[in-house]
């Protein structure tokens, strides 16, 4: 079958779901292609700030409560010799939320195929462009065709689609999170960080499955560490003082997943009648705890520049990339001060990398 619409959005992530619920309400004909084998992590949190935009997509309070449950802070062993409580008691939105990211997509999905949003579940596997965006899909099915005037890459920290384009994805560390999913010793209510020599170690608390434990850390560190090697991984978690505690009677050497959690930026983040958004634009440090707010902002100021350029104002674009461009510099800037906050291990590799005046370094593969 072959489809046809004003714009096609490629992903279903956060910043896929924001853009294409928003410009549907705006009566823009949308199709979003979902890859059904996008392997998504079991735990998110939720700050208290990313109600408000939730909310504006549709998404209710009750709705947060049926996929999650509430997050009342971080605990973080972070440049002080004990845990410090963060409270999100004092924020003007309250609490924030765990969540099952699985169950936030869908729910986010829901609401894209209730306001119009046409949904294809599906793998892209090829765009070109003649007059209008041709897009290949492979579903189930077989393969379908959609013809749009605007794409739109959402396909996350591997902006697929933009490099198809001839964009760059330009990386500015190497750091990824070698991650498991441990039982709690108890269920917590906040998600806890702690420092250590060659990075930093998270309990981000699931509403279904455990708590999502992960080690941060430079890619040429953890293959020194052998860290992804499971009973390493293991014996790293138990050489922290506060994590640790957290999962205590883990004993069995658990199933350890590797991801790319390095910061990056394409370059450009537009062009012809196509922009990225969310990951695909700029992908976020976890520990900024960012990712998800930016992703939704970022559907919204995209969809924005979109419908004003299909009725034939393309200044909004224009100021979509200078906005991006102002984002990631405000985040390097955050980013360097938080590093900075850590001073125990500033003599060692991977706090050195990110405590130089800039912050930031280009990698340089």
């Amino acid at each position: 079958m072959d489809y046809s619409c004003a714009v096609a959005i490629i992903g279903s992530g956060p910043a896929g779901l924001s853009t294409a619920i928003r410009l549907s309400r705006e009566r823009v004909p949308t199709i979003l292609i979902a890859d059904t084998a996008r392997c998504v992590p079991s735990a998110e949190t939720l700050p208290p700030d990313a109600k408000r935009e939730l909310r504006d997509l549709g998404i209710s309070e009750d709705c947060l409560a049926r996929i999650g449950v509430p997050c009342y802070g971080f605990e973080a062993k972070w440049g002080k010799s004990t845990p410090a409580l963060h409270s999100t008691l004092v924020e003007p939105y309250g609490h924030g939320w765990h969540i099952d990211a699985r169950l936030f997509r869908r729910a986010l999905l829901g609401v894209g195929e209730s306001v119009g949003v046409t949904v294809i579940h599906g793998r892209c596997v090829g765009v070109e462009k003649t007059a209008r965006w041709k897009v290949t899909v492979r579903t189930e099915r077989g393969v379908q065709r959609i013809s749009s005037d605007f794409l739109v890459d959402a396909t996350g920290r591997t902006a697929s689609i933009a490099r198809m384009l001839g964009a760059r994805l330009r990386p500015l560390d190497s750091m990824i999170a070698l991650v498991a999913l441990l039982k709690p010793e108890t269920p917590a209510k906040t998600v806890a960080v702690e420092a250590v020599s060659d990075g930093w170690w998270y309990c981000n608390p699931s509403p279904c499955e455990g708590t999502l434990t992960g080690f941060v850390t430079d890619a040429d560190l953890a293959r020194t560490l052998d860290a992804a090697n499971a009973s390493v991984w293991l014996t790293l978690l138990f050489q922290t003082t506060f994590i640790s505690q957290r999962v205590r009677h883990q004993r069995e050497s658990p199933v350890v997943l590797v991801r790319s959690c390095a910061s990056a930026f394409l370059d450009p983040l537009l062009g012809d009648q196509w922009l990225a958004v969310g990951d695909a634009a700029f992908a976020v440090d976890p520990l900024s705890s960012y990712g998800i707010i930016k992703a939704l902002a970022a559907g919204r100021r995209a969809a924005e520049a979109i419908a004003r350029y299909l009725q034939g104002d393309g200044s909004l674009l224009s100021s979509y990339s200078r906005g991006g461009a102002a984002e990631l510099r405000e985040y390097m800037s955050a980013r360097t001060r938080n590093y900075l906050l850590e001073r125990q291990w500033a003599a060692m590799p991977f706090w050195l990398r990110r405590q130089a005046s800039e912050g930031f370094r280009i990698a340089s593969s």
